[in-house]
């Protein structure tokens, strides 16, 4: 487990807004752990899963319809 930190000090180090952390915990896209109303996170797993995301972004769309492409009609 990595260094545990309130959501000012994770924007600091990910480069994120606060804006943007808080979202994204609240999509269910970081982990964390809620202290009254502070949300603390682990930096360790917080940034595994900045990767993970970061990843399933250049991952190819299954089947993608290429409109305008020219295609051989069955006879």
């Amino acid at each position: 487990m990595g260094k545990k930190m309130y959501i000012k000090e994770l924007a600091e180090v990910t480069g994120l807004t606060d804006y943007q952390l808080r979202r994204m915990t609240k999509g269910g896209n970081l982990p964390f752990i809620k202290s009254g109303n502070r949300y603390i996170y682990d930096q360790d797993l917080v940034e595994e899963a900045l990767r993970n995301m970061a990843l399933a972004n250049i991952q190819p769309d299954e089947e993608t319809q290429q409109y305008g492409k020219l295609r051989k009609l069955a006879e």
